[in-house]
């Protein structure tokens, strides 16, 4: 079978069972959606597919430096002005062993394993980042949208094009550890669903993104 249409429908599949965790068990349907993620990345690591092994300091630097930028910004913004407050966690070991199984799971696959069957099949990167980067977002969608939510999500698909970028320039280690790192620091603070702070929130990613594309090219360039 080819393996553009296995990527299409382990993602119809996964997106499947990740609408049931909202109305049935929420951590059996997340479990579910990891296990075909990994065994995706799995299947396709057999396959003739150029991946790069680069630095693991090189990587938690890199990953660790652009998951922190929106959240530096997000804390100072909102936090000031009343939309964010520190929370914590409450029980530390449970949520940080979900954060990188979830980060790590989903680097795999959407970094991956998806971006490499779809920029394969089709042989444009740009349309493969924003495809990819589009199935991210819309993986992540809640289950019930309003306009503060519809511009929440927005921000999975710049996050997207963020992870992929850094696939594309570092290989897999950085994305994964970004994401590990972003969902982590995350985790620390909640923020007041408005627009308002949904709009800043977008816009600190996009700040990390637009630092990561203009640092990017300065080291192409050097």
């Amino acid at each position: 079978m080819n393996h553009l249409v296995i990527a299409i429908l382990t993602y119809i599949a996964i997106v499947c069972i990740n609408l049931t965790k909202f109305t049935f068990e929420f951590h059996a349907a997340n479990t579910l959606s990891y296990i075909i993620m990994i065994l995706s990345y799995l299947y396709s690591s057999r396959a003739d597919y150029r991946r790069r092994i680069v630095n693991f300091y090189s990587s938690m630097k890199s990953g660790a430096f652009y998951a922190l930028i929106p959240h530096a910004f997000n804390l100072a913004i909102l936090g000031t002005s009343g939309y964010a407050q520190i929370t914590g966690y409450s029980y530390p070991i449970l949520q940080i062993l979900s954060c990188t199984v979830s980060s790590f799971s989903e680097e795999l696959y959407f970094r991956f394993f998806l971006y490499e069957n779809f920029q394969k099949a089709v042989g444009r990167i740009t349309f493969s980042i924003i495809v990819v980067s589009a199935m991210f977002s819309i993986y992540h969608l809640p289950p019930k949208l309003d306009v503060t939510l519809t511009i929440f999500i927005s921000s999975y698909f710049i996050m997207g094009v963020i992870l992929q970028e850094l696939y594309i320039r570092d290989g897999l280690l950085t994305p994964i550890l970004f994401h590990t790192a972003f969902n982590l620091i995350g985790g620390v603070y909640a923020i007041s669903l408005n627009t308002l702070a949904s709009i800043i929130y977008n816009s600190t990613l996009t700040l990390a993104l637009v630092v990561f594309m203009i640092a990017n090219n300065i080291s192409a360039d050097a």
